[in-house]
């Protein structure tokens, strides 16, 4: 789910763009991932999305992911960190627009977990993964 940074309002007069920049302060001295998208709206109020951005904050290599097989038909194995096994884990997959489109919640989770992606459509999906405040990020692809 995104939730607003900031507004900008447009400068571009007819015919003519405008460069735009904002730098969001509320991510200083964090770490993981950081998902953008932008809206832009029209005068007339129609609007589209931009591509969703990531952001790696800090340094989080300690923490991997391992998912497979990439590319992937019916079913995702994931590998979790180690010191992630025996706790609670959210994982959860998006589509390119940002859309969540399968999730697990595992109360309990082992060193290998299975996500099935037998319904979902060819291309690039973004797989998430979280332990308390601790997020692992991977992009797949679905055959």
């Amino acid at each position: 789910m995104f939730s607003t940074t900031a507004i900008v309002f447009g400068a571009a007069e007819n015919g003519h763009g405008a460069e735009y920049t904002y730098t969001d302060k509320s991510v200083a001295g964090k770490s993981g991932l950081v998902y953008y998208r932008l809206k832009m709206v029209d005068i007339d109020g129609k609007f589209t999305y931009s591509p969703v951005r990531i952001i790696r904050l800090g340094d989080d290599n300690s923490l991997k992911l391992m998912a497979y097989p990439n590319p992937v038909s019916n079913e995702l194995r994931i590998t979790l960190p180690s010191a992630w096994q025996g706790k609670q884990v959210n994982i959860s997959l998006y589509n390119t627009s940002g859309q969540r489109v399968n999730a697990l919640n595992i109360e309990n989770s082992s060193q290998t977990e299975t996500i099935q992606t037998t319904s979902l459509q060819r291309g690039a999906y973004f797989l998430k993964a979280n332990c308390g405040q601790d997020v692992i990020s991977q992009q797949i692809i679905k055959n």
